[in-house]
């Protein structure tokens, strides 16, 4: 038989002596303190506080601490392209099948391997981390992880799935004697360890997403963890965070994995061999993830700088040589996009990666729509407009110089002639008249479901153009409710009980959310965020009523409350601004 694995023991960090009881061979005994361990000084600096007082609480005390580092990877400036890469984009192209996976069902339930394990008791003597942890990014390091209970997996194993159910918009924690009660030190075994792994491969890594795909690119691969202490500290920090959120303690570790994983990524980013890393990835990812658990608001372009200035020195676009680095670099693009497209103030990657995951993502085994809920076509427009956003709120700011509305008018124009495929019901083929009739009821619903997404997010593109570029921003034009209106009845369309579909469409609700003034469709606006806030787990949709209802008291234009909102509090002191990402 194998020899069994040691136990990964989670011990203090001496941030004060210990006493313990020494015994002499007479009997007597004596207490005696144990010594300090001390730790260098950390290179992570932190802020000041959470730029939305009203929608962000607890999460406050430790989100954008790694703000100020990241700006200075951004060494990378993207060159001016000359002329369009429009030839580059089959606007004209109907969305295949295979491009719209079929929306799986998330099951947000508890899985089965965490409710049956149950920790040991926590142990006085201090081990070194297992061979769980091997030597690859850092050397060994001791922890400090306190939790508000007995032990975290004594309160998770009183929950059943009664309690917290995937498919309904609430998640109940029933009361008992396992609530937190006070802190107290414990360890996480192996088989911990794999639990949460577990709940991270089968739940956590799909919650970003429309629907499972075969190259997800949360997804981590289950040897990686042995070898890299980023990628596990960075996982256990988002699991703590979902656990947080279903039982009410597990806080401290979430703070504590993050962190750890900061500096680590700091440190791998900043070493000599960051020019064959990709890799590093995935915790960026997943440490962008963390942040939309805790707020809309966040640096958000030091994630952003930090993954732009390891594709660079990997190579840049013509490095990414497989689909699981494509589909990544999808996701930051995608983040890069929305966040330009509601700042204003343009992307941090070069639309050359753009161009080359389009090429690709007609081949490759996911898509646009699989990762974000917005189409191939109508995705390359929404970063475009965010370029000429920026350019047209520069021209705003000068007093000589005009812009030119030449290039917005053409996409509205391929917005609106776009055909939207998903709405069309082509012939069956030979597999499928071998479905049974609820298999082919399933897809209709499914196809329905994307139909009404991509058609929320055209109309919401059309939206944009319509407030940014086209009216005063003071006086309210017709077309203005009309498209209001027809992304929020798209977006009421799609299912959310078993569809993540309806998730993706923070951005359309936003935009179209803001300009209404109809007391039932405010209604639904505030009860889509808090459903899905609280299916998610995800803060994020939790930030926007308290901005919704800033902008409909003040009856300003959203892009006024935003700015006011996001403005750096200290110009010049280096600090990144904070920003509202909603996709």
């Amino acid at each position: 038989m194998p020899a069994p694995r040691r136990p990964f023991r989670f011990v203090t960090a001496g941030s004060r002596p210990r006493k313990r009881r020494r015994t002499h061979n007479d009997g007597s005994t004596r207490t005696v303190e144990s010594q300090a361990v001390e730790y260098p000084a950390e290179k992570v600096t932190g802020m000041d506080a959470e730029i939305l007082p009203e929608g962000v609480s607890e999460e406050e005390s430790f989100r954008a601490r790694d703000a100020q580092s990241g700006d200075d990877l951004a060494n990378h400036e993207p060159e001016t392209l000359d002329g369009s890469i429009w030839e580059d984009f089959d606007f004209l192209d109907s969305f295949a099948p295979n491009i719209f996976e079929s929306v799986l069902h998330l099951d947000l339930g508890l899985q089965e391997p965490l409710m049956t394990d149950s920790p040991g008791l926590p142990s006085s003597d201090i081990e070194e981390l297992n061979a769980l942890m091997a030597a690859e990014d850092s050397p060994r390091d001791q922890l400090v992880i306190q939790t508000l209970g007995p032990t975290p997996f004594e309160s998770l194993q009183n929950l059943t799935r009664e309690d917290f159910d995937g498919n309904s918009s609430k998640c109940s924690i029933p009361p008992g004697p396992f609530l937190p009660r006070k802190s107290t030190i414990f360890e996480l075994s192996p088989q911990d360890h794999d639990s949460l792994l577990d709940m991270y491969d089968s739940e956590f890594c799909v919650l970003p997403l429309t629907s499972d795909i075969p190259v997800n690119p949360f997804r981590c691969q289950r040897q990686l963890p042995q070898g890299s202490h980023i990628l596990f500290h960075s996982i256990l920090a988002l699991c703590c965070q979902h656990l947080k959120r279903l039982t009410g303690s597990w806080s401290a570790e979430a703070e504590e994995h993050r962190r750890k994983a900061v500096q680590l990524l700091e440190g791998a980013l900043q070493s000599k061999q960051a020019n064959d890393q990709f890799h590093l990835l995935e915790p960026i990812l997943i440490l962008f993830t963390l942040d939309c658990a805790l707020s809309a608001a966040g640096t958000w372009t030091t994630h952003l700088n930090r993954a732009h200035s390891l594709l660079q020195a990997c190579g840049g676009p013509s490095a990414l040589t497989t689909p699981r680095v494509r589909s990544q670099v999808g996701m930051l693009l995608w983040w890069d996009a929305t966040l330009a497209l509601i700042s204003r103030q343009g992307t941090v990657m070069h639309r050359s990666y753009l161009e080359f995951l389009v090429r690709w993502e007609k081949q490759d085994e996911w898509s646009f729509f699989d990762l974000t809920g917005c189409p191939r076509d109508l995705f390359a427009h929404l970063f475009f407009l965010a370029e000429l956003a920026r350019q047209s709120e520069i021209a705003m700011s000068m007093e000589w110089l005009s812009f030119n509305v030449t290039p917005v008018m053409d996409i509205e124009q391929q917005l609106i002639q776009w055909q939207n495929d998903e709405g069309s019901f082509p012939r069956p083929t030979e597999q499928e008249r071998d479905f049974s009739d609820s298999e082919m009821e399933k897809q209709d619903h499914e196809q329905r479901d994307r139909y009404h997404c991509a058609e929320a997010w055209r109309c919401a593109l059309l939206l944009y153009v319509e407030r940014v570029f086209k009216s005063d921003r003071i006086k309210r034009q017709p077309a203005i409710n009309r498209l209001s209106r027809r992304t929020l009845d798209h977006i009421r369309c799609c299912r959310r009980s078993s569809s993540q579909t309806q998730k993706q469409l923070l951005l359309p609700i936003f935009l179209a959310g803001s300009e209404t003034s109809d007391e039932e469709m405010r209604g639904f606006v505030k009860e889509y965020c808090s459903y899905w806030g609280d299916k998610s787990r995800y803060n994020m949709f939790h930030s926007v009523p308290a901005l919704l209802d800033e902008i409909w008291a003040t009856k300003k234009w959203w892009g006024a409350v935003v700015d006011s909102r996001t403005k750096s509090p200290t110009p010049g002191l280096g600090k990144a601004p904070e920003q509202l990402l909603f996709g």
